[in-house]
């Protein structure tokens, strides 16, 4: 069945139902959903210095360190298929499919 999104109430309380009008406030949501902002520092803080709970030091010795392409392929075999794509457009199944040739530029690019 195909899904989409006829009608849309924007946060000012206007409805917009054209296609433009939804592609326009889709673009907008994920433009500022994905834009930087200054930190307040205060609010950082507060939030980190009211974290109660620590990762254990034998935990925390695996999470330091470069990423292998091997730990890479392993994280992304394990996820789970046919869901909605990542953040840039491609769902795993794509880096799994080419992952002989992006694996390890890919790696590379997430190490620096």
């Amino acid at each position: 069945m195909d899904r989409w999104v006829s009608v849309l109430r924007e946060s000012d309380g206007t409805i917009i139902s054209d296609i433009e009008g939804l592609c326009q406030s889709f673009a907008n949501f994920y433009s500022d959903l994905f834009s930087s902002s200054t930190m307040d520092p205060f609010v950082q803080d507060s939030l980190l210095n009211n974290i109660s709970s620590v990762l254990p030091p034998s935990d925390a010795s695996i999470c330091d360190g470069r990423l292998s392409v091997e730990e890479c392929f392993v994280a992304l075999s394990g996820m789970a298929r046919n869901k909605s794509p990542g953040s840039d457009g491609l769902p795993m199944e794509f880096y799994l499919k080419f992952w002989d040739l992006l694996g390890p530029d890919l790696v590379s690019v997430l190490n620096s």
